[in-house]
């Protein structure tokens, strides 16, 4: 270096700043102190271009040297080195420069975070030293989150919780990758293109990270805190006087407390009625605790699914109704990665096994995905223990969508539309039109069974029927001894009481089961039967020949009486034994059939004889039927 480059003005350039002018003697002491890197831009006037710091002669290769680390083709005799200021001469702004110099060094030594963001480290600190440290305040800012989370109970708190966290977490990552990038990009080569692929992909996972996890999580808390109708609005109806209480719809945040309410409310409660297609775990798992505190029986007479099914397990009976169903599936929360559903999952397992249910049917609950439904049959559900029973009509109050349909303002219109018998029952006699309709919505009301709602609206359509039966025609008779015998024989296997009330209720016997459930096609039969003889039967017709009546009758009580003995004197016994229904059952079942083995004509007449003298025996008995 000569002399006049020694004593020449310099120019630093560097994080896209120019800095100068300096004499050379405070570069080389940047050098030394390590202020100035290798990459770092050198100028003086008289250079046609900026030049690399380790590309400058005399700066990394001391006078004398042999000049191998510069570009420099001089010799190195010819290096001369810089020469000192003297007391008297002083170089120009060597005091303002060295004090620039020695505030660079200052602040990289006071502030390590600014020099990592501007990419002054090295690139392994940057990314290794510094990734390392940033990964562990990760994991404890996470521990000490995850610990705060759980300690709340707030939805509105954690929504906040979880926002600052991931604030915290975007900034330091921020930080971290963005000094990272820088250093790469200052450094060069293969290592730091490596750097920045990883940069790219962590930051592409963070991103999806925070759309797909945690978003979804926030919004949940967020939706929670601002009123949580996520799963639909529900509803607590007291029934039986107080005894039973039904609860329908969703199952959201707040839920519980209503229900604790109720409960200090209807101190005589011992029934739960649920209907309900799930909702919030945790809030099924406070009423579940409030259930089985109290001792309480669940019943299901239409759906219970889901978390739902957390309440009903709390019964100290568990019962579902002949329409009832249980619906099971994985449990799940928005935005929850694998890795914390597996717990979930491991505490779902152990809270069915505790209840009892068999491993094999836990595995096929669990074994179902969030977004389907398991709905195991009655037999299965018996199997497993997860039910005590199929309740009969006559166990519980009513309850479900169609008692909460009687007591709407479309409940006329929906029955008129639905239900072909209603709209000609309002047509033909309006005023027992009027009277069904108050059965249904007072029995509904006041919470009854379905039998004894059915029982009811039977009574009255029966001696609608009655009282037209002698006047219908010979095939609509016929019918209806069909329509007769084939529910005796439906229900005689599983249940002769209601075989022996269906025939005869004055006997004792009580009808347990609901006969559209039990037998939907042959209750559509009936219906449509019913429709017709309403618009048919309206005219006299002349009353059956007495003594072909008489010989018809005598030829059956004669079979009948070879088949069962003395045994059918049940027949017009006033009361019968629970021992004696199934033996009633079979002799009236005989005798229907021994008047269908007439010919046409005779069956006929026969049937019509027996409705007449049944429609003249309630006319003296003083019922109340409607008149013709």
């Amino acid at each position: 270096m000569n002399p006049e480059e020694a004593q020449g003005e310099y120019f630093l350039f560097r994080d896209e700043k120019q800095y100068g002018p300096y004499p050379f003697h405070i570069l080389i002491e940047a050098v030394r102190r390590d202020v100035i890197k290798k990459t770092d831009l050198i100028w003086r006037p008289g250079w046609e271009e900026w030049r690399p710091a380790a590309y400058v002669e005399g700066l990394y290769s001391p006078p004398g040297s042999d000049g191998s680390r510069t570009h420099s083709t001089s010799s190195p005799a010819s290096v001369d080195q810089p020469k000192a200021a003297s007391s008297n001469e002083k170089a120009p702004d060597s005091s303002q420069a060295e004090i620039a110099v020695a505030s660079h060094v200052a602040q990289r030594k006071r502030n390590y975070l600014v020099r990592h963001w501007r990419g002054e480290l090295s690139l392994p600190v940057s990314y290794w030293l510094n990734g390392l440290l940033a990964s562990i305040f990760i994991v404890a800012v996470t521990v000490l989150f995850a610990g705060l989370v759980g300690g709340v109970r707030n939805s509105g708190l954690i929504a906040i919780l979880i926002i600052t966290f991931l604030v915290v977490i975007v900034a330091l990552m921020t930080w971290q990758c963005g000094g990272t990038w820088r250093s790469a990009s200052r450094r060069g080569g293969f290592w730091a293109g490596a750097a920045k692929v990883a940069i790219v992909i962590g930051v592409a996972r963070t991103v999806y990270d925070v759309g797909s996890v945690y978003t979804p999580i926030v919004t949940e808390h967020v939706r929670i805190a601002l009123g949580d109708e996520k799963f639909g609005g529900h509803s607590f109806r007291l029934l039986r006087n107080g005894t039973e209480l039904e609860f329908s719809g969703g199952i959201n945040v707040g839920t519980a407390k209503e229900f604790e309410r109720m409960l200090e409310a209807a101190g005589q409660l011992r029934v739960i009625h649920l209907n309900s297609h799930g909702g919030r775990l945790a809030e099924a798992d406070l009423i579940a605790a409030a259930v089985q505190k109290r001792g309480l029986v669940t019943y299901v007479s239409q759906r219970c699914l889901s978390a739902c099914t957390h309440i009903f397990l709390a019964g100290r009976e568990r019962w579902v109704g002949e329409n009832g169903k249980l619906g099971f599936h994985q449990p799940a929360f928005a935005g929850l990665a694998q890795e914390y559903v597996q717990p979930m999952l491991d505490e779902e397992q152990r809270f069915l096994l505790r209840k009892g249910i068999s491993s094999e049917f836990v595995g096929k609950a669990l074994a179902t995905p969030n977004d389907k439904m398991w709905e195991p049959s009655h037999a299965e559900l018996r199997t497993a223990k997860v039910i005590t029973g199929v309740a009969n009509s006559r166990q519980f109050a009513v309850s479900g969508s169609f008692a909460k349909l009687v007591s709407s303002d479309q409940f006329e219109e929906e029955l008129v539309i639905k239900i072909p018998l209603y709209a000609t029952l309002k047509r033909v006699e309006p005023e027992a039109f009027e009277r069904v309709l108050g059965l249904f919505r007072t029995g509904y009301e006041q919470g009854k069974p379905e039998a004894e709602i059915f029982e009811e609206t039977q009574k009255l359509f029966a001696a609608l029927v009655l009282a037209r039966l002698p006047f219908a025609e010979d095939r609509q008779l016929l019918t209806f001894i069909d329509l007769n015998l084939d529910y005796m024989r439906g229900l005689r296997p599983f249940d002769p009481e209601g075989c022996v009330a269906f025939e005869d209720n004055t006997k004792g016997a009580k009808l347990n089961v609901n006969l559209a459930t039990r037998f939907p096609q042959l209750m559509e039969k009936d219906l449509e039967f019913k429709r017709t003889l309403l618009e048919t039967a309206r005219k006299a017709r002349p009353l059956p020949n007495e003594q072909v009546v008489a010989r018809a009758l005598n030829r059956i009580s004669e079979q009948l009486e070879r088949r069962f003995g003395t045994r059918v004197e049940l027949l017009n016994a006033d009361k019968l034994d629970r021992s004696q229904y199934r033996d009633f059952c079979d002799i009236a079942i005989a005798f229907y059939e021994e008047v269908h083995k007439l010919p046409t004509k005779d069956a006929a007449e026969v049937a019509r004889h027996i409705y007449a003298d049944l429609y003249k025996a309630s006319v003296d008995a003083s019922m109340d039927l409607p008149r013709r």
